[in-house]
Order: structure tokens, then sequence, then C-alpha cells
């Protein structure tokens, strides 16, 4: 949870920088909600390759580091660029529910895999032949960790909450000058 929610602030920050550089088209709410999902389209293909090459690269993530966390394959090596991506992957879709409303499901799917399968794996572990390995941090680091994770979140759910007004108000205004001509 405190791994991922770090993570996701990343990703969250790299999506809204490359939010800058796509036009919006605002006219009707048809448009709205088209590029609401090109959004979840990008912040899904963002974690895909975030958590691809950090893991095939380096064996973990920044949020994983942090923890001391390190992916690892069953054969107790670094993840390949093929089970890295089997393993964002699946993640994707039964972690991060393709951002379906999002943070919140993304909250409840970190919080879940806390609790692994019966294997002792989570799904996506599985899917990429792979385990999570602790590594011993000190108890600064952890609590640093943990709390700064918590201020991320936090900061991501009150920034999604404000880009949802502004959507509603967004399309709100669309109908309006529609039902207006």
């Amino acid at each position: 949870l405190w791994a991922r929610g770090i993570d996701l602030f990343l990703i969250y920050f790299i999506f809204n920088v490359v939010g800058i550089f796509i036009p919006e088209d605002v006219s009707s709410p048809y448009s709205i909600l088209v590029s609401v999902f090109i959004s979840a389209v990008i912040l899904s293909l963002l974690v895909l390759v975030y958590d691809t090459l950090f893991i095939a690269q380096f064996g973990t993530t920044p949020g994983k580091r942090l923890l001391g966390l390190r992916v690892l394959s069953v054969d107790h090596v670094k993840l390949d660029l093929k089970f890295s991506f089997a393993r964002a992957k699946a993640e994707l879709f039964s972690g991060l529910y393709l951002f379906l409303f999002f943070p919140y499901l993304q909250i409840h799917a970190a919080w879940k895999a806390r609790r692994p399968s019966w294997t002792g794996l989570t799904s996506w572990d599985a899917a990429g032949r792979s385990y999570v390995q602790c590594y011993e941090i000190g108890p600064f680091r952890k609590w640093f960790s943990y709390i700064l994770s918590a201020v991320l979140i936090l900061s991501i759910v009150v920034a999604s909450k404000m880009a949802k007004e502004i959507t509603k108000d967004q399309v709100h205004d669309s109908v309006i000058r529609q039902h207006s001509k």
C-alpha cells in the first residue's frame, strides 16, 4: 500500500505533466467524456511503462525502493522485460482496476494486496513469475515512508476530487451552452 502510494503519486505527476501538452475539447459533454476516457487510457499506459521499465531495469520502483522492497523472479534474479510487462499488465487489470473510479478503487486494491492469495503471491506476482523480497530498513525510514505515502495518497485524492469537480462544471456549462443555442 505505501510503496504503491508513492509510485501512484509519481505516475499521477508524470500524467499531469504529459496532460499539459494534450489539447482538451470542452465544447460538448460527449467530448468531455471522451477526454476522460483518453486520460484513463494514458494513465494506464503510463503505469504499464513505469512498472515495466523500473522493475526490468532496477528490480524495484521508487516507492518499493524507499520501503526496502525488491521484485525478483522465482529464480531469485531480476525480472526480464517480458515478465516485468506481464506483472505490470496483471497489476493494472487486477490491482489497479484500469483506473476506474481513480483513486478510490486503487487504494482499495492496494489495501487488498497486503493479503496475498493462498499461494503467498498477489495475482500480478503469479502472472510475472515473481515475488517481492523485503530487506531491512531502519524505523525512521519506514515511518518517513509511511507518512510520505499517506500525504501523497491524500494529495492524489484531493487533486482527483478537484479534477472531477472541474469536469462536472465543464459538462454542466457545455449542456447549458447547447440548450441555449
